[in-house]
């Protein structure tokens, strides 16, 4: 339904449920990668990034047919991007990591649970960076003892987070992971 939504037809499933299941879900991930792409391009000319305090904008409620604008194109990215997120933890769990470490416009709320739930906190750390949620991104490296991810985590943060550098550095070196 989802793809029908957007004016894709629906591809043709071969008999068996699990096969069908898979070309299904490798269809949706073409067709969501190639929209990511453009969205992204799109949301890129207008000097929209993803972070942690981007406001939340309302999705488009029919399909495009041409580029939406800037607002409702952040609400398509969010619901895109998620979507492709789920789709490859489906298909194709490698390449979470690397959908984490690029600029996304993943729903964090809604795939924080997912990552938490496989014990990918490196990966969902990773996701909190590309949004500048450092804190939350260093209290779940805390949390879970990774003291090497956090230092590493660390040296990438810049003079404008020195307070947060500072807060969380001395747990680090409680830890002697030097």
């Amino acid at each position: 339904e989802w793809l029908a939504a957007f004016g894709v037809d629906t591809p043709q499933l071969p008999d068996t449920p699990d096969a069908g299941a898979r070309a299904a879900l490798d269809a949706l991930a073409r067709f969501l990668s190639e929209h990511r792409r453009v969205l992204g391009a799109q949301l890129e000319a207008a000097g929209l990034h993803d972070s942690a305090d981007a406001p939340e904008e309302p999705a488009p409620t029919a399909p495009f047919v041409h580029a939406p604008a800037p607002p409702a194109a952040v609400g398509l990215a969010r619901i895109v991007d998620t979507a492709l997120f789920k789709t490859f933890l489906r298909t194709k769990p490698a390449l979470i990591a690397p959908l984490c470490r690029v600029d996304n416009w993943c729903s964090a709320a809604h795939v924080r649970t997912l990552l938490e739930e496989r014990a990918m906190f490196a990966e969902l750390a990773a996701l909190y960076r590309g949004k500048e949620m450092h804190a939350a991104a260093l209290a779940l490296l805390h949390e879970h003892h990774m003291p090497h991810e956090a230092v590493a985590y660390l040296q990438t943060l810049g003079a404008r987070w020195l307070g947060l550098v500072l807060e969380h550095a001395h747990w680090v070196l409680r830890m002697d992971v030097l």
